[in-house]
């Protein structure tokens, strides 16, 4: 009998409201549909913090420069299950790991350059990659840290070679990564943002609201993190992989910070942005699938929203007490909240729906009835949060 389960996780599809056309494609030569041109208006709450990519790590950000940015691999762009695993980006091919796990061989494409002219090398695949550790990438350790000599980088930062670890040959285009110990997730801790490459000669600080050059759809023309962030077309960029980095539609983008998400869903209704950001707040969900449902376009992301608890402090120390708020937390109210059951979905696990091979044993509280959709085992046992409380010696406490 299973007795507990994990605190709250939830799998949410995103919404969007938008004028008259989605996002999903970028920019730089136009597509071959024909449908290009203008300029695409997005509006944000907030602004998206530093551009340097190698460090920011809001999702913002994330979403702004994946058009501007590449990496080794990538995700395909396009949302679904079907959106995994990784494939080839600035790599010829998705590499066969060697030598138990511990060797990783990619070659670089040809005939490729970045917004700024220069042709990209594997000399500015090396060093984007000791950057990571120079400007302190929020995920050098985490993602990158079974690189041989990452270690002694992620110790003196700043005299970091990853020697022994990164092996470049300019004639044959190709990188290798030597790994001290398997990571089973390395290939797509290459498609990860942080990994991106760039100039070798690109300063190691971070740098804040100067754009670096990339080698995207897209180059960033302007920022002002107080008002708008503008990107035009990369004029040295050609699609070279359509799922990988696709070409654009647009000529133009201009993200405008500071207005709220009730006053950007009028803007969009009204014709005056093409896209907001934020999320639709509850009080103009009704509005907006009922009278504009033609501009809303819903997709599902390889995303989990989740809270974390400190088990080393009193009084999630406790199994019981982690229990008790489990159970406490009203599951139907957050479904509502985030825009209920079209757009949310509550799972016991930390995988979301669209990872490949997810086991699908899921459980949903609705207020007080657990039920389980697992087609053989037993319910989970229930008690009411206070007895959890209770048993755990907290009933009362602060």
């Amino acid at each position: 009998m299973i007795h507990r389960l994990p605190f709250i996780l939830s799998c949410s599809a995103m919404l969007g409201l938008m004028l008259n056309f989605a996002i999903a494609a970028q920019a730089g030569e136009a597509p071959a549909d024909g449908h290009a041109g203008g300029t695409l208006r997005i509006l944000a709450q907030s602004d998206s913090g530093t551009l340097d990519p190698q460090i920011s790590y809001t999702a913002l950000t994330k979403m702004i420069e994946t058009p501007v940015y590449d990496t080794l691999l990538a995700y395909p762009k396009f949302a679904g299950a079907t959106a995994h695993p990784v494939i080839a980006n600035l790599a010829e091919a998705v590499p066969a790991p060697e030598d138990g796990g511990r060797t990783y061989r990619l070659t670089l494409r040809d005939g490729l350059f970045f917004s700024n002219g220069k042709p990209v090398t594997v000399e500015d695949v090396a060093a984007s990659f000791r950057r990571l550790f120079k400007v302190g990438s929020p995920t050098a350790g985490p993602y990158y840290g079974a690189i041989i000599g990452a270690q002694a980088c992620l110790e003196k930062p700043a005299a970091c070679t990853l020697a022994g670890g990164v092996e470049t040959n300019a004639q044959t285009r190709q990188v290798t990564f030597h790994l001290s110990t398997p990571d089973p997730e390395f290939l797509d801790r290459l498609a990860w943002m942080h990994a991106a490459i760039l100039p070798a000669d690109t300063p190691a600080t971070d740098m804040g609201n100067t754009s670096i050059a990339g080698t995207g759809p897209y180059r960033i023309a302007e920022y002002d993190p107080t008002t708008m962030l503008r990107l035009e077309r990369n004029p040295f960029f050609h699609e070279w992989s359509h799922d990988a980095q696709p070409a654009a539609y647009s000529d133009e983008v201009r993200i405008l910070f500071g207005m709220d998400a009730e006053s950007a869903v009028t803007a969009v209704e009204n014709g005056q942005a093409d896209w907001m950001y934020d999320n639709i707040p509850l009080d103009r969900l009704g509005e907006v699938g009922g009278r504009y449902a033609g501009q809303v376009r819903i997709f599902t992301p390889l995303l989990s929203y989740f809270a974390m608890l400190n088990v080393h402090e009193p009084p999630f120390t406790s199994l019981k007490v982690r229990q008790a708020l489990n159970y406490a937390v009203n599951r139907h109210a957050m479904i509502i909240y985030r825009g209920g059951l079209l757009l949310l979905l509550l799972y016991a696990r930390f995988c979301p729906a669209v990872c490949p091979s997810i086991n699908h044993s899921v459980f949903t509280l609705w207020g007080h009835r657990l039920r389980t959709l697992r087609k053989n085992g037993s319910s989970p046992t229930w008690m009411p949060p206070g007895a959890w409380l209770k048993k755990a010696g907290w009933q009362g406490k602060k």
